[in-house]
């Protein structure tokens, strides 16, 4: 039986990231910290489209994904969980520098991690948003 130095979570995130090896990253890292409900998508028209039919916990979004970027994808969802009285921190995920955080905050996402993503700050982020 292997041993498990981690206590299992039962919060579901979702991950909206184009890069493969990113969301690779996302996977393993989230995986180490006991998160193993994971929803992956590739754009920010999917991410949308799986948030109006499940319910997360917290969303991780790219910022530049194909098809709907991640602004635009959290205008979306932000103004579909309006409707229903909810709300579910976004996390933004950029590649860019501070500037480009505030944007995203400004838009309606709650944090922000830049790249290159170190665990303890992806932990922190959890810690934050999900206590």
């Amino acid at each position: 039986m292997m041993d498990r130095w981690y206590d299992q979570k039962e919060e579901s995130i979702l991950i909206a990231e184009d890069s493969p090896v990113q969301q690779l990253f996302f996977q393993r890292q989230l995986n180490k910290l006991g998160y193993f409900n994971l929803t992956v998508v590739v754009n920010g028209y999917e991410a949308l489209q799986k948030a109006k039919i499940n319910r997360f916990s917290i969303i991780f979004m790219d910022c530049e994904m194909p098809i709907l970027d991640g602004f635009d994808a959290t205008k979306e969802i932000r103004a579909y969980e309006a409707g229903l009285g909810r709300y579910t921190p976004i996390i933004a995920i950029s590649g860019h520098d501070l500037e480009q955080s505030r944007k995203c905050i400004e838009l309606g996402m709650d944090d922000c991690l830049i790249k290159p993503i170190r665990t303890e700050d992806l932990q922190a982020i959890l810690v934050k948003h999900l206590a």
